[in-house]
Parts: structure tokens; sequence; C-alpha cells
């Protein structure tokens, strides 16, 4: 695994959105086609929002995330895409 280190406006992005309240925290990776076997990961905030009595995990490049509601945005999101792109929505 590559450091992130290389890309230190990403990196920086990530943790304005943080600060900002985006999300508690990301998890990111860069994987480049002239390096194959290579993947930059970084972890940064924590893993849940910052609320009176819940403790704070940091981010880990390992944390699982639950993907069930975020799939059905992008479905819907591609579906609409399409119907837009073929005209049948404008």
């Amino acid at each position: 695994m590559a450091d992130f280190s290389e890309f230190p406006t990403a990196k920086k992005t990530l943790e304005d959105a943080v600060n900002r309240g985006v999300a508690p925290g990301f998890v990111a990776g860069v994987w480049r086609h002239q390096f194959p076997d290579e993947l930059s990961l970084v972890a940064i905030g924590s893993k849940r929002l910052k609320l009176k009595g819940l403790s704070q995990a940091p981010m880990e490049i390992d944390t699982v995330f639950d993907l069930a509601s975020v799939s059905k945005v992008f479905t819907t999101a591609t579906l609409i895409a399409h119907l837009v792109d073929r005209g049948w929505v404008s």
C-alpha cells in the first residue's frame, strides 16, 4: 500500500470537509494506471458523529460502511441520468 502523502490537496480537501461537518470522517483511495500494484489509502476523522454520550473512534482504512440505504440513491440517480440522456426527462 502506498503513502497518501503524494496527494496533499486531496487530503486537505477531506480534512476541511470533516472540519466543516460535511461528514464525521472519510476513507479515500487513489489507484493510478501507471502503478497498478499500488493503492494509496487515507482515513480521516472519526467513525461517528460527535453527539453527547457517544464515544469517538478514529476512522480506519479498513472501516466497513453500511451502504444499504445509499444504494437506492445511486440506483435512482443512474436511472434519471439515463432518462435525461434519452430525452425522456428534462
